[in-house]
């Protein structure tokens, strides 16, 4: 049985000369005229219309589901951020809530010691400010949100 060489094992060819290119020439003949089609029935013609109308109501009702459902995530994202923006002040609030607690207690300790130079609380060292004749205060503005139990749902 003859096995065929290895490419490192065959000597490389010689090079041939060059031949001079041939110029083809294609020949372009026109295409037979398609051949006139009978008249097509009316059931024929009322089925192709009927797939046509077919598929554009498939491409709305895809295209509708496609635009829907788009809208109610990006709805969900932007309910999403702004609750995640909620829960972080409402983190704020709670240590701000923590340092002024933990600056008062600071400063009732601070002033309970007699190096502070603090003085008691006394009607001497008070300053009393008259009060106004006639207060006006603005309107307060009416609370257009609904009800709670008036909305519907924020999110799944």
């Amino acid at each position: 049985m003859a096995v065929a060489p290895r490419p490192w094992q065959v000597s490389p060819s010689r090079p041939q000369k060059s031949r001079p290119l041939k110029v083809v020439e294609f020949k372009v003949r026109s295409l037979p005229a398609r051949p006139e089609q009978p008249s097509t029935t009316p059931l024929v013609q009322t089925l192709r219309i009927s797939k046509q109308v077919t598929q554009w109501v498939a491409i709305a009702a895809v295209t509708t589901a496609m635009g829907l459902y788009a809208g109610k995530a990006y709805y969900q994202k932007g309910w999403s951020e702004a609750f995640s923006h909620l829960l972080q002040l409402q983190d704020y609030e709670a240590d701000l809530i923590a340092t002024s607690a933990s600056l008062g207690e600071f400063f009732q300790h601070q002033a309970e010691q007699p190096t502070a130079g603090l003085v008691a609380p006394t009607p001497a060292h008070s300053v009393y400010v008259k009060t106004p004749a006639q207060v006006s205060l603005p309107a307060a503005p009416q609370d257009t949100l609904p009800h709670v139990r008036e909305q519907s749902p924020i999110g799944y």
